[in-house]
């Protein structure tokens, strides 16, 4: 094969050369190629996309070969001379929310965080609230969940909103704020949002509100009103197929039956919500059925299978970013170590998690997990910090309203301190 001439390819070997080459051109020839390099760039990844309105979902965009160069394509677009492509403006922001969908791909919700923020005072008015609501999830996806708390506000203050997008942001809002342990103000938005999208006949914003609704109603002891709420959503996602969605009904369906002792009922209907996430492409709710799988599996005594599927859900959390899901997964695995009689790595592995869920405010997961954290205390004799740790994680849970978790710890936490020989960490210390 013949090298080309010396005069027909330049290679750059050190960006600092690249830039000092690119500074001295004049702005006009910088322009245009910069519109040459988009034209080129355009041509070699299947052309240019069309324009369609920015989805109020993550993942209901599909894929073009050019995502991959999108943020490049936004800076050419920005910086080719005037008139040589188009609307330069409108064409920035086509490929800035390319890239912006394309991180999402990619579990990189940091940088689609960035690029939607980018994104909103460019974009027409009209499309502005959308995006607005795709940074809100980017945000929340990115375990910030203040600053999705934040956005969905302001996008909810718009009186100019359309019924679906208002259904849209206080669903959203809910969720985010369930996940601060504000379980009032969440219980509120998800209200409104029912109501509205029955009023708008919006039947998958219904569903998604009665799911939201439900959750509330676990935490906070209503398991017959959450299952009767689980089920009526995982009817509307079966029936419009939503395979997506249902697989998240059906995942807090088995969560219930697992809470009351039903462990084979539980098991199915995970392993029932793995097969659809998969069947879906949902990579990210694949890890949370796997953790909570691996729960089930626990409570059934088979370790060996309890951790394995700890693992693969902790890489898949990895792997997309899940921090939240994360921290949950390992305090979980914790539980596991100290039932197999290993407490110092249950210790670690709690310690872990505790400093993830304090990261992002998941103060739900921290009161629970304080108190089991604080019955490996008792493990391994060291009594003060564990009545310390079980107090803290109590008035959380207490502060929360979360009656279930606290139940659920007492009777655990009684049992561990008999065989300790010492007073339940919920009665005054005795007088030395």
């Amino acid at each position: 094969m013949a090298l080309p001439a010396a005069e027909d390819a330049y290679v750059f070997r050190h960006a600092l050369v690249r830039d000092a080459a690119y500074e001295l051109q004049p702005p006009s020839a910088r322009a245009r190629l910069h519109g040459l390099a988009l034209g080129c760039l355009e041509e070699l990844t299947g052309g240019r996309p069309d324009e369609t309105p920015v989805a109020i979902d993550d993942g209901a965009t599909d894929a073009h070969p050019c995502d991959a160069v999108a943020l490049q394509l936004a800076d050419h677009a920005g910086l080719a001379e005037p008139g040589t492509v188009g609307d330069r403006a409108a064409l920035r922001c086509l490929y800035l929310r390319r890239a912006a969908e394309h991180a999402e791909r990619l579990h990189q919700y940091p940088q689609a965080r960035q690029l939607w923020s980018q994104l909103i005072p460019l974009a027409q008015p009209g499309a502005r609230p959308r995006c607005l609501l795709r940074l809100a999830m980017a945000a929340g996806r990115a375990g910030d969940n203040a600053a999705a708390v934040a956005a969905l506000e302001t996008l909810n203050a718009d009186a100019a909103l359309e019924p679906e997008l208002r259904c849209m942001g206080h669903s959203r809002l809910s969720h985010f704020l369930r996940e601060l342990g504000r379980h009032a103000p969440a219980e509120a938005a998800a209200t409104f949002a029912r109501e509205l999208a029955r009023a708008s006949g919006l039947a998958m914003h219904e569903a998604w509100a009665l799911g939201n609704l439900a959750n509330l109603h676990r935490d906070t002891g209503r398991a017959a009103e959450a299952e009767q709420g689980y089920a009526r959503a995982l009817d509307v996602f079966q029936r419009l197929g939503n395979q997506r969605y249902a697989a998240v009904a059906l995942g807090n369906l088995a969560a219930l039956r697992q809470m009351a002792g039903d462990t084979a009922m539980a098991e199915h209907q995970y392993r029932r919500a793995l097969q659809l996430c998969r069947e879906a492409g949902d990579l990210r709710f694949e890890g949370i059925s796997l953790g909570n799988l691996a729960i089930v599996l626990q409570q059934q005594a088979r370790l060996v299978d309890a951790a394995q599927a700890y693992d693969q859900a902790l890489e898949i959390h990895r792997r997309t970013g899940n921090r939240r899901s994360e921290g949950i997964t390992l305090g979980n695995l914790a539980g596991m170590l100290r039932q197999a009689g290993q407490p110092r790595q249950a210790l670690a592995a709690y310690e872990s998690a505790l400093a993830m869920h304090r990261e992002l405010s998941n103060r739900s997961f921290e009161g629970a997990h304080l108190c089991y954290f604080a019955l490996c205390l008792v493990d391994l004799r060291r009594a003060d910090e564990a009545r310390a740790a079980w107090r803290a994680g109590m008035a959380i849970l207490h502060e929360l309203g979360d009656r279930m978790q606290a139940e659920r710890a007492r009777q655990p936490m009684l049992e561990t301190c008999r065989k300790a020989g010492m007073p339940p960490l919920d009665e005054p210390e005795a007088a030395p």
